[in-house]
């Protein structure tokens, strides 16, 4: 699977936890080990790419402090 399609589908599971505010899709997301993915992907030269890695990063951090640590942990701060 490449990079693209593992961020289409995080996505997807995103845009489902927003709609059934449902807290546990972003433990999947985390314990799918998708939050590296993201933040790797910040380093690449597309810029919708990009945009799209930092909103689900941003839905991930804003769900939970626990959250927030994970990717803060992972480097998210310093890739952004």
């Amino acid at each position: 699977m490449n990079l693209t399609t593992y961020i289409i589908i995080i996505q997807i599971i995103l845009l489902t936890y927003l709609k059934c505010a449902h807290h546990s899709v972003n433990d999947a997301v985390i314990e799918c080990k998708a939050i590296p993915v993201l933040i790797r992907a910040l380093g690449t030269s597309k810029q919708s790419v990009r945009d799209e890695c930092i909103k689900c990063l941003g839905i991930i951090i804003s769900s939970s402090s626990r959250h927030r640590d994970i990717v803060l942990d992972s480097g998210g701060l310093i890739a952004l």
